[in-house]
């Protein structure tokens, strides 16, 4: 979004952000019908999302742009290396 479309970097962050909790909320529904939901943990799991979401905003409008896209970037590449760690080990 940010090199194509040519987004800046806060509004790519928050419609990434939105188009995630919509796509959680359609998997937490589904679940939900099936029975699949633990809720105690599901409850807890949900408040820190809500309260880290908060936090990130706040956090986000403090930083500049450059800094914002580089703390982007690691953490999107810690979580592919945890993927690939996780992929290799199971």
């Amino acid at each position: 979004m940010i090199y194509i479309l040519k987004f800046p970097i806060h509004t790519a962050v928050a419609t990434s952000t939105c188009i995630l909790a919509i796509s959680a909320l359609s998997g937490m529904l589904s679940h939900a019908l099936l029975g699949h939901i633990l809720w105690g943990p599901a409850i807890f799991t949900g408040v820190g999302a809500v309260l880290g979401a908060q936090f990130g905003v706040k956090f986000s409008l403090i930083l500049k742009a450059a800094s914002l896209t580089k703390y982007t970037a690691y953490v999107i590449l810690i979580m592919g290396l945890k993927f690939i760690y996780y992929y290799i080990s199971y």
